[in-house]
């Protein structure tokens, strides 16, 4: 069986992860498409099936160094990461706009909860891991599954020198369950695609946004100038998560995929 990991550079914790279980995997072979702000190739989806009917997409802001060509025809399971469809892409918008369930805030807009929802939706949906989605989805009707992005580093909220203060208000008013409410509920629009969702492993997460620091390639304790700690790396994930990610996508409701 052949399947497609298509992501950004959160597949960093998931290609080593990968090589370390492959063997137990023999069954499985699979192509990794990263997204890497050095890459000089845009993503292309085709289905080479479909002979003159093909009309590829072409995403000029998604850039590959190698194998940027993903044909439908090839694969027969599609796992998209990350890719901006997550928590911090929700709760950037926290200064500025509030559900009538959060607390009021100076300047931001007070929406009602129905239509807080949708804009989430739809905000989320406008990124990459969406766009993608979309396109295998309108190609295809073979599995995809969207394994979620990992919530933020749990030192990030503390961090008085980066410009991260919503994560800090959004705790002192009691604003987290309710981010991450809206965020699972995101999440749950996918399956109107026929969309497998994998959130993060429960393992791994710190209070309702965060991920526990033990998961994080930045290690706190490390606070030399160019440290990932110090130049506030607090996204991406080592290998150990990358091996929790991977166990879950294999054993749960999903892992039936990918022993037909």
């Amino acid at each position: 069986m052949r399947i497609c990991f298509v992501g950004d550079s959160h597949l960093g914790h998931v290609k080593p992860a990968w090589d370390e279980l492959a063997q137990a995997h023999p069954q499985l072979a699979v192509d990794f498409k990263i997204e890497r702000t050095y890459g000089e190739k845009p993503l292309v989806i085709r289905d080479s099936g479909l002979g003159e009917h093909d009309a590829p997409s072409v995403f000029d802001d998604i850039r590959l160094v190698y194998g940027e060509v993903l044909d439908c025809a090839r694969y027969e399971v599609f796992v998209v990461f990350g890719m901006h469809y997550s928590m911090n892409t929700l709760a950037r918008t926290y200064p500025r706009f509030r559900s009538d369930h959060q607390a009021q805030g100076a300047g931001a807009y007070m929406l009602s909860g129905e239509a807080y929802q949708d804009s989430a939706n739809e905000l989320l949906m406008s990124h990459k891991a969406g766009r993608i989605i979309r396109a295998l989805r309108a190609r295809t009707d073979k599995p995809i599954v969207y394994v979620q992005q990992p919530h933020p580093l749990e030192w990030i909220a503390a961090r008085g020198d980066l410009d991260f203060g919503f994560y800090r208000d959004a705790l002192g008013n009691g604003d987290d369950a309710g981010l991450a409410a809206v965020y699972s509920r995101s999440l749950e629009q996918l399956k109107q695609l026929d969309v497998h969702v994998r959130p993060q492993p429960t393992a791994t997460r710190s209070g309702n946004i965060f991920t526990q620091a033990r998961f994080g390639l930045a290690d706190p304790a490390d606070v030399s100038p160019e440290s990932l700690y110090s130049r506030g790396d607090y996204y991406h994930m080592n290998k150990d998560y990358g091996l929790l990610a991977l166990d879950d996508l294999f054993t749960s409701e999903t892992g039936v995929l990918f022993r037909r």
